[in-house]
């Protein structure tokens, strides 16, 4: 019953930043800091920067 209550409330925080890891078939394991930034003024739109 707690999971309707809360689910229209859609009230989750988004991580900024966290690890990607990747492997990719030539390179091997990729490892990478993924940051996702909200651009101002244009809502929905995000900035996302990958970091080696």
């Amino acid at each position: 019953m707690e999971f309707r209550t809360w689910w229209p409330l859609h009230d989750v925080l988004q991580q900024p930043s966290t690890i990607k890891r990747i492997t990719h078939p030539d390179a091997g394991l990729l490892v990478f800091e993924y940051m996702s930034l909200a651009v101002e003024g244009c809502p929905g739109m995000r900035f996302i920067v990958c970091t080696p």
